[in-house]
């Protein structure tokens, strides 16, 4: 889920990015030599863990987010190669787009809030969905528990905010 999204979200080109795929195949039998080669999940960068999730930043997003969407924004040539973008690559990204950043601006969100914060939100909805679902890997240990708390309580506002 959080992975499709993001997926959707690079491939839209809002960031400028590529959209990277799971190594898994879900049709593909697991092994448990499979599952022991697994590397262990990645701790999500301490800024978008930390980052203050808020009913008013939510708002915000959920005016912002139609508005990039309708720009249809496209990755750069040198972005398109990016395979595994950095946040701070992200940023200037954003920076880099005038239009992307008035709309920011009106909502008095620096590009650099925008991207831990979206991040923040995905997470925190990827989080609460796996929180009821069997895992091989408990993913959630590494998320904020209000980041989790927070997809909880407003899953379904998430998730029109990013078509899903």
């Amino acid at each position: 889920m959080l992975n499709s999204t993001l997926a959707r979200l690079f491939r839209l080109g809002l960031l400028g990015l590529v959209a990277t795929s799971s190594s898994l195949v879900a049709s593909s039998p697991i092994y448990a030599q499979d599952i022991i080669a697994l590397p262990a999940p990645e701790e999500p960068a301490a800024a978008v863990n930390n980052f203050p999730l808020t009913v008013e930043f939510l708002e915000k997003m959920e005016r912002i987010h139609p508005q990039l969407t309708e720009l249809e924004v496209t990755a750069t040539q040198e972005e398109s190669k990016i395979v595994d973008p950095s946040i701070a690559s992200m940023i200037q990204s954003l920076e880099s787009r005038p239009v992307v950043m008035e709309i920011l601006k009106k909502e008095d969100i620096s590009a650099r809030d925008y991207i831990l914060g979206y991040m923040a939100v995905l997470n925190s909805l990827g989080a609460a969905e796996a929180g009821d679902e069997e895992q091989i890997i408990d993913e959630t240990q590494y998320i904020n528990p209000d980041h989790i708390a927070f997809g909880k309580k407003y899953a379904e506002r998430i998730r029109e905010m990013i078509g899903d």
